[in-house]
C-alpha cells in the first residue's frame, strides 16, 4: 500500500478516536485515567531493539536517539519510558514535556517505521493492534498538547460574602468578554474560513486571524488570573480559566494547520463540544450565587 494512503488511514483512525473524548473529559482528568493507564509502548521485537530501551531501532531513528544507548539524554530515564510518558528522549528533564510535537509528522514517520518493521503491513497479524496502538499514542500526544494547565497563580482570599460578591462582579465581566469573543469567532469560522481536504483552511488570512484570536483569549485568561478568588470559588475559577486557555491553545493549532493538520483537526473536533458545555459551567456559577445569597447579572441570575 502506498505511504500516502497508509498515512491517511492512520489519520482517520486518529480522528475517529478523538471524537469519542469530550471536552469535559479532558478538563476533568478522564483523559489521563483512560489514556495514560491504557497506552503502552508499541510492541517491540527484542531483536530489533539493540539497547533494550523500549524503542525499536526504527523508532530510534524517528526520535533521533542513540540506538546503542538506553538513556540518550542521560537524565536517568530510558528512552522508551520517556516517549511513553510524553517526554522528549533527547532533552534532559524535567522541562522536556512534548507540548509542541507535530502530530502530522509523527503519524507519517511512525507509519513509515511500522511499514518497514512490518507490523503496519496489511497482511501482518499485528496490523489491527499496531494501528490501534499508534492511534492512541497520537491521541495521547495530541490531547496532552491541547490540554490547558491550571492558572499560573491564584490569589486566594477568605470566603466572606463581600469577597464573593466582588469576585462575582469581576468574573461576570470576564465571562461576557469571553462569550462575545467566542461567539464572534464561531461566526467568522462559519462565514470566512472553509476547511480544505488536507485539514487546512481555504482563506489564507487564517494564519494571522487565528494568531490574533489566540492572543485575545490569552489576554482574557490573564485578566481572570488577576482577580482575587474566594476559597469556595477556587474550583469554578479553575474550570473557567481552563476553558479560556483551551481556546487560546486551539487557535494556535488552527493557525498552524498548514504544518500540522492532524492537531488542527483534533482541536476542531474538541471545539465543537465547548459551547455545548457552557450551560454546565454557567449553571455552576448561578447555583453558587444562589446558594451564597449573592447578586448576579442576567447571565447568572438564579431566578
Amino acid at each position: 500500500m502506498q505511504k500516502q494512503i497508509k498515512v491517511f488511514f492512520v489519520f482517520l483512525a486518529v480522528t475517529a478516536v478523538v471524537s469519542v473524548f469530550s471536552f469535559f473529559d479532558i478538563l476533568g482528568g478522564v483523559r489521563s485515567a483512560l489514556l495514560h493507564g491504557a497506552i503502552q509502548p508499541l510492541a517491540v521485537d527484542v531483536a530489533q531493539d539493540v539497547d533494550s530501551d523500549g524503542l525499536s531501532d526504527s523508532d530510534e531513528s524517528y526520535w533521533n536517539t542513540d540506538f546503542q544507548n538506553q538513556d540518550s539524554d542521560e537524565d536517568g530515564f530510558i528512552d522508551g519510558e520517556e516517549v511513553a510518558s510524553g517526554h522528549d528522549p533527547t532533552e534532559p528533564g524535567p522541562d522536556d514535556i512534548l507540548l509542541n510535537i507535530n502530530l502530522t509528522s509523527k503519524v507519517a514517520n511512525l507509519s513509515v517505521a511500522g511499514l518497514v518493521e512490518g507490523s503496519l503491513q496489511l497482511d501482518s497479524p499485528e496490523y489491527i493492534q499496531s494501528l490501534s496502538d499508534l492511534s492512541f499514542t497520537i491521541i495521547d500526544d495530541g490531547l496532552r498538547s491541547l490540554t490547558p494547565s491550571d492558572p499560573p497563580h491564584t490569589t486566594i482570599v477568605d470566603s466572606s460574602k463581600a469577597n464573593q460578591q466582588q469576585y462575582v462582579y469581576a468574573s461576570e465581566k470576564i465571562w461576557e468578554t469571553f462569550l462575545t469573543t467566542f461567539g464572534k469567532e464561531i461566526k467568522d469560522m462559519e462565514n470566512k474560513f472553509e476547511l480544505t481536504n488536507d485539514g487546512g483552511f481555504e482563506n489564507k488570512e487564517y494564519i494571522s486571524y487565528f494568531k490574533s484570536e489566540s492572543i485575545k483569549f490569552q489576554n482574557i485568561a490573564d485578566q481572570l488570573t488577576e482577580t482575587k478568588v474566594p476559597q469556595n470559588w477556587k474550583d469554578d475559577h479553575t474550570s473557567f480559566y481552563r476553558v479560556i486557555s483551551q481556546m487560546a491553545i486551539f487557535n494556535k493549532a488552527f493557525a498552524d494547520a498548514h504544518n500540522d493538520s492532524i492537531k488542527a483537526a483534533m482541536a476542531l473536533s474538541l471545539l465543537s463540544q465547548i459551547a455545548e458545555n457552557f450551560p454546565q459551567l454557567i449553571g455552576n456559577y448561578a447555583d453558587k450565587i444562589k446558594l451564597e445569597g449573592l447578586l448576579g447579572n442576567d447571565l447568572f441570575n438564579p431566578n
